[in-house]
């Protein structure tokens, strides 16, 4: 990883906090694999940029999104976000803050994979009735 990778991966955060799906998509390679973790409506694996697109217009179907950047850090192989999702659910209303870490892999200047950990307990008491079984 390296110092461009960074500033990819911050391009895309910022494409996504303009909710600039077309921007977010042409960052991503062909070859772009998303695993979300299990318990929530948008849980599963997506695959190329459209697939990411999806995924990113379900979480949209159920909540008001937006994610804080406390750090964005080139560990090498990946590049790692920490920070925080706010928001709030748009069945119930309920407003959410939790931490979470993203980790982003770059190959030849495009994103190619996603992995999110978070608080999944807190998710699924935010959504309520729109709980999926882990």
């Amino acid at each position: 990883m390296s110092q461009a990778d960074v500033e990819l991966v911050r391009t895309l955060y910022d494409a996504f906090e303009s909710k600039d799906l077309d921007g977010v998509v042409e960052l991503l390679g062909d070859d772009m694999v998303a695993h979300v973790a299990p318990g929530v409506p948008w849980s599963g694996s997506y695959y190329g940029p459209e697939g990411f697109r999806r995924f990113l217009e379900i979480i949209d179907e159920y909540v008001e999104l937006s994610i804080e950047t406390d750090s964005l850090i080139d560990t090498g192989p990946v590049v790692a976000q920490v920070g925080r999702s706010t928001g709030y659910a748009r069945t119930t209303g309920t407003r959410f803050s939790f931490d979470e870490i993203h980790f982003w892999e770059v190959k030849d200047g495009k994103i190619v994979a996603f992995r999110n950990y978070s608080n999944i307990d807190e998710q699924r008491r935010v959504l309520a009735s729109d709980l999926v079984e882990p």
